[in-house]
């Protein structure tokens, strides 16, 4: 499949809410815009378009870390926007491990799951691209994303294929979470017997765990306890007695 074109973005940050950010986190993105081989028809194999995002995906990632030079990369992430004669499924065909594995390769390696989001829509669309640390989804500072807004794609019978990177996470991270030095295992996880005893726990590591511990100790999951205490806590007065009367009457 031939690229019809090829759009690059970079956005660099050097001050960020009056600190110097050092180094300057630089995150870069490339999109290429190829033609849907299957817009405005059905088609059940795709294996064509996971193919051909073999060498887009070389041409792409090659060009975007050759954008973040001097840097290294240290997080990455994906995405696909389809043209409206197309499916998302598309896109999602042209997203998977063999594109992953060359997003890895021209990163220098990678050990994590790519960050990834897929859409389909008009000319002029915008995606957001969330970015996670390469080798551990783990790692809290590096949670970040670029924005990318294409002036005229995709065409109703394209798909826009784009990879992102960066080389640093976020300025000022002080939200604790696993720090990059720590990075071990398999995805980044610490070693259980060491974590607790030797990393330093920050205010809202502790909150959480706090939280989860209780939730554990009582036989349910901590986000169901939130959902079911959040109903209670704001179902409006004589709500259970008018539902109970609802259900009579029917």
């Amino acid at each position: 499949m031939q690229i019809r074109r090829t759009l690059t973005f970079f956005d660099e940050v050097a001050i960020e809410a009056g600190q110097q950010v050092s180094p300057p986190l630089r995150k870069v993105a490339v999109a290429a815009i190829i033609q849907n081989p299957f817009a405005g028809r059905f088609e059940r194999d795709l294996s064509p378009l996971t193919q051909a995002s073999v060498e887009i995906g070389r041409h792409v990632c090659r060009l975007a870390i050759s954008m973040l030079s001097p840097h290294k990369a240290e997080s990455y992430g994906k995405a696909a926007i389809i043209g409206v004669d197309g499916e998302q499924e598309h896109g999602v065909a042209m997203l998977t491990t063999v594109f992953g594995n060359v997003m890895r390769e021209e990163a220098g390696g990678g050990k994590a799951w790519i960050s990834s989001i897929t859409k389909r829509a008009a000319p002029g669309a915008t995606i957001d691209i969330p970015l996670a640390h390469k080798d551990a989804l783990y790692v809290r500072s590096h949670y970040d994303g670029i924005t990318v807004t294409l002036p005229d794609a995709p065409q109703p019978d394209g798909i826009v294929i784009i990879c992102a990177y960066a080389n640093r996470g976020r300025p000022n991270h002080r939200v604790g979470g696993l720090a990059v030095n720590q990075i071990k295992g398999v995805d980044g996880r610490p070693e259980p017997s060491r974590r607790r005893h030797k990393d330093k726990r920050s205010p809202h590591d502790n909150l959480q765990d706090r939280r989860g511990a209780r939730q554990v100790s009582q036989g349910r999951p901590y986000h169901l306890h939130r959902r079911e205490t959040g109903a209670r806590r704001y179902r409006a007065p004589g709500l259970s007695a008018l539902g109970e009367l609802g259900r009579n009457a029917l």
